[in-house]
């Protein structure tokens, strides 16, 4: 996690370029709790998502059904990234908006098949919508950011608005071809040199211009698997086969023997480098039929690049995307771990399994982890998640997924708000030393329980204005999410926490529902999407989450089934009775409820 310093600053940098950089650093950071990483979609990206699937149930019928979840989404008035919900839309695309509200998505769908003409009209309706997008939604969002009043004094008012436009800015960079790992590097640079990174800097950093790139490849051994390596790079590129001596500068930073040298254009270099990775692995293997495929295995920590034709090299910065097969999360065995299940994550051992249903779940599970291919990886881990459920819900298998899942885990949003803003509460004061003294933080520990969330809940809604004095002085965005956590804790009602809970729900059936889009077009025609890190990511850790809480019940003597069962019940007591008493405040809960939220701690982290 990526906690800011008070002293690193440049002392030109306002309220708002504060906060904007903390909170771009906070979505596109891989170590940050999974409730603040960014998502994949915003209203603009809805709307292509519908285009494609409407195609797809032209080719293919099943596919409408699909289309239909997706129409749900947009409708959702818990999500808070979809068309009816877009500040840009709401603001600059109302009829769009106000389209797909009246729009009937059951229309679509007669006897089970495709309305093939009400389907061709909602397309052509929406193709015209998506010109006006295409043209429009970029310069409209930055439009609204530059008519932000950076004046410190009202940035609270404004805070979150901003975080509103800094979520759908970050889903239409990705979606357009931007990775996280460029956004958080480029952030990152500027900050460590000192610079005063104001927002006009990043929008002409990342302003879609096609850059000049120099590529290094380092070569460990000279084999067959590397000669084919060199030969298939060199049918796209041209490739240099450089040696120690000719370049002291470079030889200097490789510290190698040989090194493939190419150039090419992008607008960005991270996603230009995961996409050769799987052009090259694709190659290799269509190439002929092979046993290992070793000579990927090192891939990316024997990447640099420079810009043009400097002599400066930086390593890849890919350290936590999925297509790195050494760096995936693990979401499993460090969950165990901190379950007191298993001692040490990094020994990579599982306790013994007695159910079949949980071992079969695990071996697809650990099989997705090692594959070398992103998408065998992500079919192999939806593969997993839907081996694991103990029983089903609904009639289809993508139903039943969304259903159990869904519930289960949206029981531990609010232990993950808590989680995140522990964290960086305990980190701050660490790296900013004096600023959080008095805070009341040196009796608090990251929580390692239910107790001890249920403790920093206490502690959050604890109106002191000198603690919010001191946050704000260190923090712009802790001090922001601190009033914002806070305020929901001390005087939220039901009505609050039932919006928390049932916009995680809807949050985590969407995403499972796009997984499965996803999953099936690898599975049915081959293709595959640009940008998998956020789906891969979100089912690594849907998978890992609920094959831990499987076998963490399992070991201790209890039934797996009766215990999913246990917390789906709990999901539907929590919200019957949320919604029959939305006047109540959170504090005046009653036990039972309490109980219900604040004893999720294996979701928290």
């Amino acid at each position: 996690m990526w906690v800011s310093q008070k002293n690193k600053w440049h002392s030109s940098t306002t309220a708002f370029e504060r906060f904007f950089i903390e909170k771009m650093i906070q979505k596109c950071d891989f170590d940050e709790c999974i409730s603040n990483r960014h998502r994949t979609t915003n209203g603009f990206v809805q709307v292509k998502e519908m285009i494609n699937l409407i195609r797809l149930s032209e080719i293919r019928g099943r596919s409408i059904k699909t289309l239909l979840v997706l129409g749900k989404e947009a409708k959702s008035e818990f999500f808070s990234q979809n068309i009816i919900s877009d500040c840009i839309i709401n603001k600059y695309f109302l009829d769009l908006k106000k389209f797909i509200i009246a729009f009937d998505f059951d229309a679509l769908i007669s006897n089970s098949e495709p309305n093939y003409f009400k389907l061709q009209e909602f397309k052509n309706r929406l193709l015209l919508f998506s010109i006006q997008l295409d043209k429009h939604y970029l310069a409209c969002l930055l439009r609204e950011f530059n008519n932000l009043n950076f004046d410190d004094e009202k940035f609270e008012r404004e805070a979150r608005h901003i975080e509103r436009l800094i979520d759908i800015y970050i889903s239409y960079l990705i979606f357009c071809g931007y990775s996280a790992s460029s956004i958080t590097s480029f952030l990152s640079d500027e900050l460590s040199k000192g610079n005063h990174l104001t927002f006009e800097k990043f929008t002409l950093f990342f302003n879609f211009s096609i850059k000049k790139f120099r590529h290094y490849l380092v070569i460990e051994d000279i084999n067959d698997d590397i000669t084919d390596f060199a030969a298939l790079l060199d049918t796209d590129y041209t490739i240099e086969v450089c040696q120690s001596g000719e370049n002291p500068n470079i030889d200097k930073q490789l510290k190698k023997e040989i090194y493939l040298r190419f150039s090419n254009q992008s607008i960005d270099v991270n996603s230009f480098i995961r996409e050769l990775y799987d052009k090259l692995l694709k190659k290799l293997v269509v190439k002929r039929d092979r046993q290992s495929l070793n000579s990927f295995n090192s891939f990316f920590e024997l990447a640099y690049w420079s810009h043009g034709h400097s002599n400066k090299l930086k390593k890849s910065e890919l350290l936590g995307d999925p297509i790195n097969v050494k760096k995936r999360e693990r979401t499993l065995l460090k969950t165990l771990e901190k379950l007191n299940v298993i001692e040490k994550a990094e020994k990579n051992e599982l306790p013994e399994i007695r159910s079949y249903k949980i071992y079969n779940a695990v071996y697809y599970y650990n099989l997705a982890l090692g594959s070398k291919s992103i998408e065998n990886s992500l079919a192999l881990m939806w593969t997993a998640l839907e081996a694991s459920l103990p029983y089903r819900t609904a009639f289809s298998d993508v139903e039943c997924v969304r259903n159990l899942i869904s519930k289960i885990l949206s029981l531990g949003g609010l232990s993950r708000d808590i989680m995140s803003i522990s964290r960086r509460f305990k980190m701050s004061n660490k790296l900013n030393k004096t600023l959080l003294t008095g805070a009341g933080l040196s009796k608090l520990d990251i929580p390692s329980s239910d107790d001890d969330l249920y403790k920093w809940a206490e502690w959050l809604k604890e109106n002191k204005k000198k603690r919010f004095e001191k946050v704000v002085n260190t923090s712009d965005m802790l001090a922001f999410e601190y009033s914002k956590l806070g305020q929901l804790l001390a005087d939220g009602t039901a009505r609050d926490l039932l919006q928390r809970v049932l916009s995680s729900r809807d949050s985590l059936d969407f995403q499972i529902q796009r997984i499965y889009v996803h999953r099936n077009q690898i599975i049915h025609s081959g293709d595959f999407i640009n940008e998998y890190t956020n789906l891969w990511m979100n089912i690594e850790w849907y998978t890992g989450k609920f094959l831990a809480f499987l076998i963490y019940n399992e070991q201790r003597e209890m039934s797996y089934v009766d215990a999913v069962r246990n917390l789906e019940s709990d999901f539907e007591y929590l919200v019957s009775y949320l919604q029959k008493n939305k006047q109540k405040t959170i504090q005046d809960l009653p036990s039972r409820i309490k109980e219900i939220i604040f004893s999720q701690y294996w979701q928290a982290f």
